[in-house]
């Protein structure tokens, strides 16, 4: 997270950002530093101070934050509201040396509701980035993520009604070596999943275990980008994932251990003053060991594109689709989850920043034989006001809508959520 994202993205959410558990691809970076995005563009005289220890820049900060959703379980056969409550401490650090680099982000989100006790929840995160320049071509870069997040219908698997009380913990470190000539770049990256998952408590005293969601994952990543010109790259990534699951299902029937093999190739775009981003096409072939569940595989896509309108609108427009899969007993294995988003950023002052987020998200298993699949909209606004270099305010309003397709098991829930917070920062 770039220090003018701690500036202008200090509110914690309650309706969280999409995302899947395990990106499928290893990011493609397109920045040229062609561009900058009105989020990226902050005042100077908004930027926070920091302290300074030894050669490191620490920037702390904390956000307190109150709001209210119509249906805190989101779901509409019991829908209760409630008031929420967060408080959020921050710490970033970054290096200052004149070779090599470290940065660390650690936070928690400690959220509580007035009433629903079963929806209180503590969660973490931990980002440190390391780079070692071995010479002007060679870099090696680790990386080590660990947090507790919890599971949202925007930000989860396919799962059966009960993932809103769901919580993970991820381990996941990272070792790239980078060797850079010319116009060529070659990335090999390792990386490492360690997932394990919450039991869910319910209000009735029922307990039911995720142990068949605890899973290891092993990837390998070969990416070549060559520059065509300053504004203009394109790229080739091959992946092979190993996924391990820890016990059977909960049936007693094996689980859904194999291997996945991707390939995926674009263009990376910085075009000064007009978009920036990224264009792929792809192809993922999914197999499983166990005999019960058939191979799966077919064209995947992941794009992300910001047009700059003017220097004070920023346009991004997201698609991606990708195979995942299914959480539940059937003897479908996967679904393709396909996402769209659309977003503005507008500056109306050089302190006050408007964002409005459109939502789309279809989940389908790939067998005919058992449509259980999820359509997910959500809409959101958000304003974003900074008194001072030491403070931000940020208020913002959400709606979500959900259906099951095709008599699944997952149930129809509508929210309407909005939050208000503070951040105070040095």
């Amino acid at each position: 997270m770039s220090l003018a994202a701690l500036v202008a993205f200090p509110a914690v959410s309650h309706a969280q950002s999409v995302t899947t558990i395990v990106d499928p691809f290893v990011p493609v970076d397109f920045d040229r530093g062609r561009n900058k995005s009105v989020v990226e563009d902050i005042d100077p005289h908004f930027l926070p101070v920091g302290v300074r220890a030894g050669s490191f820049e620490l920037f702390p900060a904390i956000s307190f934050a109150s709001g209210a959703t119509d249906n805190v379980y989101v779901n509409n056969v019991s829908k209760i509201s409630d008031a929420l409550f967060t408080l959020k401490p921050q710490l970033q650090a970054y290096s200052d040396w004149s070779r090599h680099k470290f940065s660390l982000n650690a936070s928690t989100d400690i959220v509580r509701y007035a009433h629903q006790s079963l929806r209180n929840r503590q969660e973490y995160t931990i980002a440190s980035v390391g780079q070692l320049d071995i010479s002007k071509q060679l870099t090696l870069r680790a990386q080590l993520n660990l947090d507790r997040r919890a599971e949202t219908p925007y930000l989860s698997e396919l799962t059966v009604n009960a993932s809103v009380l769901s919580q993970y913990t991820r381990f996941n470190p990272i070792l790239s070596v980078v060797y850079e000539a010319g116009q060529t770049r070659l990335t090999g990256t390792f990386e490492h999943y360690a997932l394990r998952f919450n039991n869910v408590n319910f209000a009735d005293g029922s307990v039911r275990s995720q142990a068949e969601r605890n899973r290891n994952i092993d990837r390998v990543a070969l990416q070549g980008d060559y520059g065509v010109t300053p504004s203009l790259a394109v790229y080739l990534q091959a992946n092979a994932d190993h996924i391990g699951y820890l016990v059977p299902r909960s049936d007693g029937s094996a689980n859904r251990d194999g291997n996945t093999y991707r390939v995926i190739g674009g263009v990376a775009l910085d075009l000064a003053g007009l978009l920036r981003g990224k264009v792929g096409l792809g192809y993922t072939r999914r197999h499983y060991d166990a005999a019960r569940y058939d191979s799966v595989g077919g064209l995947t896509f992941d794009s992300n594109l910001q047009l700059f309108v003017s220097p004070l609108t920023t346009f991004t427009l997201a698609a991606r689709s990708i195979f995942q899969d299914i959480n539940y007993n059937v003897t479908t294995g996967a679904y393709r989850d396909t996402t769209l988003s659309a977003s503005v950023d507008h500056a109306l002052l050089r302190n006050l920043l408007l964002s409005a987020n459109a939502l789309l998200i279809q989940r389908s298993p790939i067998e005919k034989s058992d449509r259980l699949g999820q359509s997910i909209a959500q809409v959101r606004f958000q304003g974003t006001y900074q008194a001072d270099r030491y403070t931000t305010l940020t208020i913002g309003l959400n709606y979500g809508r959900g259906r099951p397709t095709n008599n699944s098991g997952s149930v129809s829930f509508d929210e309407l959520s909005g939050q208000a917070s503070i951040q105070l920062r040095l």
